[in-house]
């Protein structure tokens, strides 16, 4: 099954939320494996790669590798990352 529609009309939000609740809507397995999958991450991390994604659509391909960089350095020098480390470990 091509997913391209569910997928457009659920992942367009600017919002980690927006998509969740867009997900919530959807009464395919797909939407509901995508949702799971979202609810078993960290907020602050999908919000982070959100915001990456949209911005990356505007770099070339070294400048997404420096916002990578620069995004693991800040997040690894932040509190929640070592309470993150420790719940998954």
């Amino acid at each position: 099954m091509n997913y391209s529609e569910m997928i457009n009309r659920c992942f367009w939000h600017n919002s980690v939320e927006e998509v969740m609740e867009a997900l919530k809507k959807e009464d395919h397995h797909f939407a509901k494996a995508c949702l799971a999958s979202m609810e078993a991450n960290s907020m602050t991390s999908m919000k982070l790669a959100l915001q990456m994604l949209r911005k990356a659509k505007n770099m070339d391909y070294h400048q997404c590798l420096k916002m990578e960089l620069d995004v693991c350095f800040n997040r690894i020098r932040d509190d929640e990352f070592d309470l993150g480390v420790k719940k998954i470990l």
